[in-house]
């Protein structure tokens, strides 16, 4: 029973991509810069990032599309330059903009597909059955791709990149565009395939990595800032959490002042509230809980306060603190 347990960790923990001290430059700009990153199976890895950060590029990286400068891009146990066509084999892709096969049949699309692959005779009907029932596109097969449904078309993709069964899936902006009952669709899908695969996927969608992401990666700049699992990323927020100071305008300046001094606090900004009232937006300078510690000071300086609360959390609001720093 131990050996059984032993051989499904090792399976489970197992990278199917593997990048190690990978860069890219085009000309003089810095794309990526020394980036280490592993995805396992089971992972399903949330690549975030703000626009000209790196993230295309590691995409297309990682499914071959581009050659790094410097550094090794691994498959499972295959190196992409070495050993490409056995890489490849291992990984399917679904790109952000669909490839034109529109006037295609979706069935005779991915017969194209599962015969570029090296797939022949009635396996060739296998995979493809197989794909179009695990995306639930069975009921359109037999229509022209251009007269499907943005939703209807990226599950097409999808089920093209997982004709194979890869162990790796990389997926650039799965849901970008759909409504919310096709994305809602897509990202259980998602992670239905998920259970039996490593899966990669780039998002401007903060929402849909706390809904579906096991680890969130951020790139700022060409590196990686963050790579975090769910848990690790709840104590980063934490970290860069604002607190919001609700006052009376009299009192907001020598407040102001006195936060200012304090080693507790990394800078604040006042606005007004719809209440004609000032709030004082604080940030954090460590990790102590700075409620906590504003109650403190307002006890111990005599100040009074209608409300004190935080200004923001979770991904979203780390992902804007970590963005928008400047890098050292």
């Amino acid at each position: 029973m131990g050996q059984v347990n032993n051989a499904e960790s090792a399976r489970k923990n197992f990278s199917m991509l593997q990048l190690q001290k990978v860069s890219k430059s085009f000309g003089k700009r810095s794309a990526l810069d020394d980036i280490n990153l592993n995805v396992r199976r089971g992972d399903i890895l949330g690549l975030i990032g703000p626009n000209g950060s790196g993230k295309t590029t590691l995409m297309r990286i990682a499914s071959g599309f581009l050659r790094p400068d410097k550094g090794t891009v691994q498959i499972g146990a295959h190196d992409m330059v070495r050993e490409r066509k056995k890489a490849l084999a291992l990984l399917g892709y679904l790109p952000e903009i669909s490839s034109g096969y529109d006037d295609m049949d979706v069935v005779d699309f991915l017969k194209f597909c599962a015969r570029a692959r090296g797939v022949r005779g009635q396996e060739i009907k296998n995979v493809c059955d197989k794909a179009m029932e695990r995306t639930q596109i069975t009921d359109v097969c037999y229509l022209p791709i251009k007269v499907l449904s943005k939703g209807f078309k990226r599950r097409v993709g999808l089920a093209q990149a997982i004709l194979m069964e890869p162990p790796l899936l990389l997926l650039d902006e799965p849901t970008d565009g759909l409504d919310p009952v096709q994305t809602r669709r897509f990202r259980l899908l998602i992670k239905e395939l998920a259970k039996h695969c490593a899966v990669m996927m780039s998002t401007h969608q903060l929402d849909e990595v706390d809904a579906i992401c096991t680890r969130t990666a951020m790139m700022r700049g060409g590196q990686l800032i963050l790579d975090a699992s769910p848990t690790e990323l709840q104590q980063v927020g934490q970290l860069t959490r604002h607190v919001r100071l609700l006052l009376h305008a009299g009192e907001a300046e020598s407040i102001a002042n006195i936060l200012i001094m304090d080693q507790a606090v990394s800078g604040l900004r006042a606005e007004w509230d719809d209440g004609g009232q000032i709030a004082l937006v604080i940030a954090p300078y460590d990790d102590r809980d700075l409620k906590t510690y504003l109650h403190k000071l307002a006890h111990q300086y005599g100040w009074s306060y209608s409300k004190i609360s935080y200004a923001g959390g979770g991904l979203a609001n780390t992902f804007e603190e970590l963005a928008s720093e400047s890098l050292s």
